[in-house]
Parts: structure tokens; sequence; C-alpha cells
């Protein structure tokens, strides 16, 4: 998918990642203050997951913008990882607070407290559910044009604090149709498992990145497919991809015949990047021209220098 231009990048992100602080400070406050009357456990830990998400978006926010700044003499390839820095850091987050929240779940599932205004709560938390619903499509609009890994990581946050307003709905209608306390705190540690799971997803995608881990399968096979249109183009070995932030980076080595010249092998080159740029607009490419009979040797040269 072709991604936006380099300002409409920074302006969608920073509008994304804005909403998102937005939401998160007014549901902290109104969770906050029906977890007081209400005492549910539930809506603890959904607050604390609103109190995480907004922490969240605001470091993303900030660190978005060092990911933004163009390389530099000492960041040839800019400071896209900064992205999976904050991913990364969001998912450690959210694994230590949900820890927590499932700690104190089970304290109080040995012992329960009634609850109270629970009438207020569900009203609370429904709001809560359509205003984060709201953004999360307006997210993911932002998503499909950027393939931004500091707003999928937010946005899987905003999915997981709407899972946990799901369960506070179920745990108090549950408890007010029972009357067992413990239903509470058993939604409460069912969510946080759930939770547990999207940031070690989180966390994965991150470390994938700063990894260089290669890019997705479709797009590695689209660009190698590219390549089959040209017929100067024996074949194609030694392709490297990788992401940083927004960017993609992808160098290979194409074979062509040894009688060509120079000139016609820069020519094909050059339509190569033309026709990926025109499929990947932010992707970095590098192309590497050898003969048919320089082939192996080059292939060679790769793993001795990876198992030096």
């Amino acid at each position: 998918m072709e991604q936006a231009g380099k300002k409409s990048y920074g302006g969608l992100i920073k509008s994304a990642i804005s909403v998102s602080i937005g939401l998160a400070v007014l549901l902290t406050f109104s969770k906050c203050a029906v977890w007081l009357f209400s005492g549910s456990e539930t809506m603890l830990a959904s607050m604390l997951d609103s109190v995480m998400d907004g922490l969240g978006a605001v470091i993303t926010f900030f660190v978005v913008r060092v990911s933004l700044v163009p390389p530099d003499a000492e960041h040839n390839f800019g400071h896209g990882k900064a992205e999976a820095i904050a991913g990364l850091f969001q998912s450690v987050i959210v694994i230590i607070t949900v820890g927590l929240v499932i700690w104190h779940s089970i304290l109080k599932l040995i012992e329960p407290e009634p609850l109270t205004h629970t009438g207020m709560a569900l009203v609370v938390t429904v709001i809560s559910m359509l205003l984060e619903w709201a953004v999360i499509t307006y997210q993911h609009r932002i998503i499909d044009i950027t393939q931004s890994a500091a707003v999928k990581a937010d946005n899987i946050h905003l999915k997981a604090d709407l899972f946990f307003n799901l369960g506070v709905v179920l745990s108090l209608v549950t408890v007010a149709l029972t009357g067992l306390q413990a239903f509470d705190s058993v939604f409460a540690i069912i969510l946080g498992l759930i939770i547990l799971y999207g940031a070690f997803s989180i966390g994965r995608t991150a470390m994938n990145m700063l990894l260089d881990h290669e890019l997705p399968e479709p797009i590695v096979n689209d660009i190698l497919e590219m390549t089959r249109r040209f017929p100067d183009i024996c074949s194609v070995h030694g392709m490297r991809t990788r992401q940083s932030g927004h960017v993609y980076f992808l160098q290979m080595h194409i074979v062509m015949s040894a009688n060509i010249t120079l000139a016609e092998a820069h020519h094909v080159t050059d339509e190569l990047e033309k026709c990926i740029h025109a499929r990947y607009s932010n992707v970095d490419v590098i192309i590497h021209v050898e003969p048919e009979d320089n082939e192996c040797e080059e292939k060679e040269k790769v793993k001795q220098l990876y198992n030096s």
C-alpha cells in the first residue's frame, strides 16, 4: 500500500495520538470517580488501563516527533526506530500494570466487598465504549494510510480498554443478577490475561523492527515479481529488507548478461526503481548489478562475511 508523504504522514500520526491522549484523560477521570463510588475491581482495571493508554500515548507523541527527524550525519538511516522503542516501552508498561491489577483482583476474590452505584458505573462505561469505538475507527483509517507501528500499538491499547469496558458491563450485570461479588474479580482477571496477550503482541512487533525483521512476505514477493518483468534481469539474489518507522529499506543483487553495456544496465535499474517507487513510495532502494559469471562469487562473499 502506498504510504502518505512525509509531511502528511507526520500530521496524521500526531492527529491519531492527540485524539487518543484526549480520550484517555477524559476516561481516566470518569472511571476513577465511578470506581471510588462503586468499588468495582473491573472498573479499577479499566481505569488503570486508561491511565496506561494515556501515558503510552503521551510518550508515543514525543517519540514520533523524534522518528520524523530527517537523517543526519550521525543517523544516516533516519530515526524511524524510535517508534519501535515506543511500542516496546508501552508493552512493558501494560504488562506491569495488568500484572498488578490481576494480583489485586485475586486478593479481592479471596475477600470480596459489596459493589455500590452500579447504575452510574454502567452509564459511564457505555459512554466510554462509544467514544473508544469512534477513536479506534478513526485510527484505523490512519493506520491504513501510514502503517505506523506507534499508532498500531496505541490502537491495540484502545481495543484492550474497549474489551475492559465490555467486561465491566458483564461484571456489573452478572453481580446485580446473581449477587455473587466474586464475579467482579473473575472478570477483571480474565480481561487482564487478554490484555497481556495484546501487550506481548505489541512487544513482538516492536522487537521485530528493532532486530531488522524482513518486510511482510506479500511485499517481498511483490517486489520480486516486479523484477521478472524485465527480460534483461536473469535472476535476483541477496535481497534484504527491513523497516524503520514508516520507511522500508531494500537492497538486492540483480544478475544481468555480461555483454550488456553499463548504460543499458543503469537504465534497467532506474526503471526497476521507478516501478518499485510507484507501488511503495516510502522505500529506500539500493540495487547492485553483477554479471552472470559473478553470481556464485558474490553469494560466497556474503556467506563468508556472516560466518566469520
